[in-house]
């Protein structure tokens, strides 16, 4: 069978613009695929990876090309999505099909379309298989969980080259894997078979702006009160950098609270979103913006100005650490920012068990270093800055999110240690010759009995 897409190696026209656009970080990796494929269906894939097989090369996948450290760029092929961006939903069955490269905005307002949601990525253009392989946090995760938990099946191509269907019944150690593994999922999914839910009829967003010096009576009254909040209210704390003036971007105060309601009636949304009325220094807000009737578009809308097309660095943890401990550690990054345009997002989560997945990394608090510069000549600047606060904060860190996952500079746990020692001996199993790479983790450490070992 023959390959119907498009292929460019390195040294033919338009492989330099095919490489430049499959990372979407303004940083650019070193690492450069021997050949790059944009496949037009599920059989092209399999004829690519057999293709790379015959070459003797290994083989990566992109979907929206979101990964910080652009994990998919690697020696040998890069499967590109970009030409397979299909959608299917069966409303009746509630339940939708989608190829990596399809976007969380995409998905989310088709879905709506048809009174449907499903807990699609924050970020507008991130792309879907990336997303649902690192686990997939995404809008109203708290009520539904992980996006990867909603993976009924996937169509994925194996290290032999062959199609297959995965699901609990069939090929179960594959969807398995899926959920949650991220990069090192040792195949290539071609199609994502999903659970989709009932669309909230009101969702309603509050925000509140507050001075920085006002940051720990807010975070502890956070902390304080996030374990009872209802599934239905999402909540986030945005700390952007101060200027040299101590301004932020316009319009945007240097410590945000937003609550978003996913709720059937403004009665109830106004109801959920009234406890950020009870932060103790509700008087010194700058901002107050209250119970807005939107819906997910305006949701992206809102976000997306804060994750701008530049050079990026970031790292992560999840946390059950009290405000007693975490905020007096928490301080030295909140107030030395590097760079105008970074950011720190600190969410507040539900827990969720995944117990048919790999997944197993979440804990009540999730924090990520934003750090975002324009120059070139700020890199070291901007890529030490997350991973020293991060390594400096670890003794609280219960583990990290493969989405914001910082591994090629600091290495640090990831998933559970009996479900990565079974992920291992799963990639022994389906790619015993290595075909497929596994995590880009930082130089001299490897995984050995389902633990980081330097």
């Amino acid at each position: 069978m023959s390959f119907e897409g498009e292929i460019f190696r390195r040294h033919d026209q338009g492989y330099a613009g095919a490489l430049e656009s499959a990372v979407r970080n303004e940083r650019k990796p070193d690492r450069r695929p021997d050949m790059i494929v944009y496949p037009r269906d599920d059989e092209d894939v399999a004829e690519a990876v057999r293709l790379a097989r015959r070459e003797g090369m290994k083989v990566s996948a992109r979907g929206g090309g979101h990964s910080f450290n652009a994990t998919h760029v690697r020696e040998g092929m890069l499967i590109d999505f970009r030409r397979m961006r299909e959608t299917s939903i069966d409303v009746a069955a509630r339940a939708a099909t989608v190829t990596p490269s399809v976007t969380s905005r995409e998905f989310a307002e088709e879905l709506a379309t048809h009174g449907l949601t499903f807990p699609s990525g924050h970020c507008s253009t991130v792309g879907l298989g990336g997303f649902l392989l690192q686990g997939g946090f995404g809008w109203n995760g708290r009520t539904h969980g992980p996006a990867c938990a909603s993976v009924t099946a996937i169509d994925v191509v194996t290290a032999d080259g062959e199609l297959v269907r995965s699901d609990n019944e069939t090929n179960s150690e594959l969807i398995w894997a899926a959920r949650g593994s991220g990069a090192g999922f040792f195949g290539i999914v071609t199609r994502f078979h999903l659970r989709v839910f009932p669309i909230a009829r009101a969702i309603h967003d509050s925000t509140y702006g507050y001075p920085l010096e006002l940051r720990e009576e807010v975070l502890s009254w956070l902390i304080e009160i996030a374990p009872e909040m209802p599934p239905e209210l999402e909540v986030i704390a945005h700390v952007m950098a101060p200027r040299a003036n101590g301004s932020t971007e316009p319009g945007i105060p240097p410590l945000a609270v937003r609550g978003v309601a996913h709720v059937d009636t403004a009665a109830e949304a106004e109801a959920l979103l009234g406890v950020l009325d009870t932060c103790p220094v509700l008087d010194r807000a700058t901002l107050r913006e209250t119970c807005v009737p939107t819906d997910i578009s305006g949701l992206y809308d809102k976000g997306d100005p804060l994750v701008s097309e530049e050079r990026y660095a970031v790292d992560c943890m999840w946390t059950d650490a009290s405000a007693e401990r975490l905020l007096p550690e928490l301080d030295a990054t909140l107030t030395s920012v590097p760079t105008p345009q970074t950011h720190i997002d600190i969410l507040f989560w539900r827990e969720q068990e995944v117990s048919d997945g790999v997944f197993s990394m979440q804990a009540p608090i999730f924090i990520s270093l934003y750090t975002q510069w324009q120059d070139r000549s700020d890199d070291a600047l901007g890529i030490d800055w997350a991973a020293d606060q991060m390594r400096r904060l670890e003794p609280l860190s219960r583990g990290i999110q493969l989405a914001d996952d910082n591994l090629s500079e600091r290495a640090w746990p990831f998933l559970a240690e009996e479900r990565l020692a079974r992920l291992e001996q799963l990639r022994g199993k389906y790619d015993p010759d290595g075909v497929f790479p596994s995590y880009l983790l930082e130089p001299g450490v490897r995984i050995e009995g389902g633990k980081l070992v330097r």
